[in-house]
């Protein structure tokens, strides 16, 4: 008995509150009993595994207890069909649910169990199928266990299909991959009986040799005592198949296998019967029948029958031949007839389960147009949303340049203006200054005139010089200069002239410059200084001025209105 490791079974007595818990639980300890092939050990963790799963509605725990359940039917009670049963609605049941991780491993293992099932009942090439297609889905999974286990089975297909070089080689690879973590008593023991199967003795004794090395558990012993005394009974060296064969019947007959005792009774009663052993040949080949018959191994109650008669014949003991012939050809006969009704029943499930995988192929199939119509969509969606975004974004920066063009374009324009304004007021100011030295230069020559006429009254004997002086200055008094005056004004205030004429035609020379004095806000006392006439002319020039402007309105200011020109 193989007890539970420490951890298993602090995290099984932890879960008894939590069907969920425990299920995950219970699935880990019986894929620890199902790798170590103690299929008896997980039968009671296996039917509360399928309570459980009545209990919950989850598929993946459903599919969990109906693959267990298969697997268990099929290593302890032989019945395949039944197991396959179990096993099929697992794969229905796991193949509706999402591949995940966890379901995708559970698909390899349901895999393997096909691949298993087929060999059973003889469907090589569809065992051999079921095995790929496990270790194809296996790579996404990358499960090392599932791996080994999956290589392994293949190495017995190929034995089933006479393929002993393939099966050898694959062995031998197993044994030499760092990847490799399972027993490699298995391997070894499969090497075995393709050099046996293939008649290489010896070889296959040396690879026997390292079986038992790699061997750990006393069952995988005995088998290794009773394979070899099957390669000596082969090879006609009795002596010591009879040797091995006693110590697997007597050394271990407390953890034997009923196919493995009854394989050691009938080939020592063989080996016995060669040794001139009859009654006790007989007796041990009588025994080995009647445990096969019972354990239901067909085969091996026809191989006892089949060892039973040629003892028989040897002994010329025709009664017994006659009826051990009888009765051998009828488990013959009843093996075929079972054996055909096992792979139609098979080849009629194989047939349904094909129907179940075209079915969920098709669903797969409009599933993925769906999600691939679906990704379009969204596809469609996401592009038209990227390329609406692109073309706002496209927008706005047009905007954004167009903005800082605009800035650029008015701070160029202000940057102009205020240049103008600055030239503008530069020729204003040397108009003005124009304009106040010629307003100084006529109150200067005025004063000397007035001086040099007080002097002159004071003294009339005073030189013709002098007198001739008066005269030069009262002359360059009364030189006005108004082409001076315009060509300055038009260059500060280029169309008010021009304005002032389209408005008001019938404006004298003279008016428009007394306009453009106004516009300069220069007062009556100066315009009076600049024309050479007295004040009170100038205000009666301003007078006419507003009326040639017709300005009645006596509240209009003469200066503000022509400020607008």
């Amino acid at each position: 008995m193989l007890p539970l490791p420490d951890s298993l079974a602090l995290k099984l007595e932890n879960s008894k509150d939590n069907d969920l818990n425990r299920a995950e639980v219970l699935i880990q300890i019986i894929k620890f009993y199902t790798i170590n092939r103690h299929y008896i050990e997980s039968r009671p963790y296996v039917e509360e595994l399928v309570k459980i799963s009545d209990r919950l509605d989850d598929a993946y725990i459903k599919a969990r207890a109906e693959l267990s359940l298969g697997t268990l039917i099929r290593e302890t009670e032989n019945d395949v069909n039944q197991a396959f049963k179990h096993i099929h609605s697992a794969y229905i049941l796991v193949s509706q649910l999402p591949e995940t991780p966890k379901n995708m491993e559970m698909l390899v293992g349901i895999y393997n169990s096909l691949g298993i099932h087929y060999a059973q009942i003889g469907l090589d090439a569809e065992s051999y199928e079921c095995y790929l297609k496990g270790l194809e889905l296996n790579k996404k999974v990358k499960n090392k266990e599932y791996d080994n286990v999956l290589r392994i089975n293949l190495l017995n297909v190929y034995n089933s299909m006479g393929k002993y070089d393939e099966s050898i080689a694959m062995g031998n690879e197993l044994l030499h991959s760092e990847d490799f973590v399972y027993d490699k008593f298995v391997p070894f023991f499969s090497i075995v009986n393709n050099y046996k199967d293939k008649g290489s003795y010896d070889t296959a004794l040396i690879y026997m040799d390292s079986a038992f090395v790699c061997a750990t558990q006393p069952h995988d012993i005995s088998r290794c005592y009773a394979n070899k005394g099957l390669i000596y009974f082969s090879k006609r060296d009795y002596k010591n198949a009879s040797n091995c064969l006693e110590t697997s019947l007597y050394d271990y007959s407390d953890i034997n296998s009923s196919e493995t005792a009854a394989l050691d009774l009938i080939y020592l009663g063989s080996t016995y019967g060669v040794l001139s052993k009859r009654d006790s040949a007989l007796l041990l080949i009588n025994q080995g029948i009647a445990k096969a018959r019972q354990a239901k191994l067909s085969w091996l109650e026809k191989e006892g029958l089949f060892r039973k008669y040629e003892l028989l014949y040897n002994a010329d003991t025709t009664n017994e031949v006659y009826r051990n012939f009888c009765r051998y050809s009828f488990i013959v006969d009843s093996m075929n007839l079972s054996n055909n009704s096992r792979r139609l029943e098979a080849l009629w499930f194989q047939q349904e389960f094909k129907k179940v995988e075209a079915q969920l192929e098709y669903e797969r199939q409009i599933n993925d147009i769906k999600h691939f119509k679906q990704k379009m969509m969204l596809f469609f969606v996401a592009s038209t949303l990227l390329l609406g975004i692109l073309v706002m974004v496209l927008l706005l920066n047009r905007r954004k340049v167009m903005l800082k063009n605009k800035d650029i374009q008015l701070e160029n324009e202000q940057l102009i203006k205020d240049s103008m304004a600055k030239e503008l007021d530069l020729r204003n100011r040397e108009m003005t200054a124009q304009t106040l030295v010629q307003v100084q230069r006529q109150e200067w020559v005025n004063e000397m005139i007035q001086k040099l006429k007080a002097a002159s009254d004071d003294k009339k004997a005073l030189s013709a010089n002098v007198r001739e002086i008066i005269r030069n200055l009262e002359q360059y008094k009364n030189v006005s200069n108004p082409d001076d005056f315009d060509y300055y004004f038009t260059k500060t205030n280029p169309d008010f002239y021009d304005k002032l004429r389209a408005d008001f035609p019938n404006l004298t020379s003279n008016e428009l410059r007394l306009c453009a004095y106004l516009k300069m806000n220069l007062n009556t006392k100066d315009i009076a200084a600049i024309c050479n006439i007295t004040p009170e002319s100038a205000r009666v020039a301003r007078s006419r001025l507003r009326k040639s402007l017709n300005l009645v309105d006596s509240n209009i200011d003469l200066t503000s209105f022509l400020s607008n020109y």
